[in-house]
């Protein structure tokens, strides 16, 4: 089984302060990893210097028994595959010829591709969800497409190790999601070594089997996603005055300036949403507790309408709400009479 090994590394550029020192980090064949921080950081300093396409500052990365730089070109273009955030510009060629190109460290001189060849290539638009788009002009494809095809390419060349940088950077939602799994399953399946930077943090904890994590001062924590979490290090490495890492709903989280309080309770999903409602317009949702008694409570379940809400006053007088939003703009307006919250 291959294993990626750091040792103690450094990484940074010329005689400036490096940007990262003392990693020593591991990953095994059929792991996704997946590298997180901060612009700026060093994530894709880090990937190239593993990827032996920037020399490393001090300390070793190994593949297996043999350090990367120790790689002819060729060697190195057969076991470890890249794929940058540069846009491939390729107008003239079509996707089949950009993923060929990816056999071209097996291939004699004139590029010549075997039947061997070519069977990989096919193999590889399988696993990249391309071959519907082999024969169209790389011209033609949307950003998307575009990743599928580069990531393709990269397996075309059968690495041990896929790093790619910020691919996704650019992708909506689903097409991130969808990149993110296959990267995930072709790890677990083929048996490869894939190690992905993103910034999309609660996607990689939710897809990833380890995190690399660069909190900025230097150094890089490894450990599961959900170790870090518990650990408090995704909350060091990207809190903010404005924003912060709940670890008891996993989610990064706003934080607003409270300006008064209810109780809310009531079926879900409708619960959820109306406390972000509320939070949103700085109403603090607390949960249904006796010592909260003093407090306006917003209640909400489900008729055969859809969804009612009902606030009740401490004075003992009820609103009905037919909508959300009419009950966060009686919330707002103040009719509500709720508690301002303790400074």
């Amino acid at each position: 089984m291959t294993t990626l090994a750091c040792n103690d590394l450094a990484i940074g550029y010329g005689s400036d302060t490096p940007l990262a020192t003392g990693i020593t980090l591991t990953a095994s064949a059929g792991e996704f990893v997946c590298l997180l921080g901060r612009n700026g950081v060093g994530k894709s300093t880090l990937l190239r210097t593993i990827a032996g396409l920037h020399p490393a500052a001090s300390g070793t990365v190994h593949l297996g028994t043999r350090a990367v730089d120790s790689l002819s070109p060729t060697q190195r273009a057969r076991e470890i595959a890249v794929v940058l955030t540069e846009r491939l510009d390729a107008p003239a060629m079509t996707v089949a010829d950009v993923v060929e190109s990816g056999r071209l460290p097996y291939t004699p001189w004139l590029g010549t591709l075997s039947g061997a060849d070519q069977e990989i290539v096919r193999d590889a638009l399988v696993m990249a969800q391309a071959s519907d788009l082999r024969h169209r002009l790389m011209s033609e494809l949307s950003d998307g497409q575009r990743q599928r095809v580069t990531v393709a390419r990269a397996l075309a060349q059968t690495p041990a190790l896929l790093v790619l940088d910020e691919i996704t950077a650019f992708l909506d939602l689903p097409s991130r999601v969808a990149i993110m799994s296959e990267l995930r399953t072709l790890a677990r399946t083929r048996g490869k070594i894939v190690l992905l930077s993103s910034h999309d943090l609660e996607l990689s904890m939710q897809l990833a089997d380890r995190l690399w994590l660069m909190p900025g001062d230097g150094s890089v924590t490894d450990g599961t996603p959900e170790t870090l979490a518990l650990d408090g290090e995704l909350g060091r490495s990207f809190d903010h005055p404005m924003l912060r890492f709940s670890r008891d709903v996993g989610a990064f989280q706003l934080q607003t300036a409270f300006e008064a309080e209810v109780v809310l309770s009531g079926e879900e999903p409708a619960r959820f949403w109306s406390a972000q409602a509320l939070v949103r317009h700085g109403v603090r949702a607390l949960s249904d507790e006796s010592h909260h008694q003093s407090l306006t409570r917003v209640t909400v379940r489900h008729v055969s309408a859809g969804w009612q809400w009902s606030v009740a006053h401490v004075d003992g007088t009820t609103v009905e709400l037919g909508t959300l939003e009419e009950m966060t703009a009686h919330v707002r307006s103040g009719r509500s009479r709720l508690d301002v919250p303790a400074r």
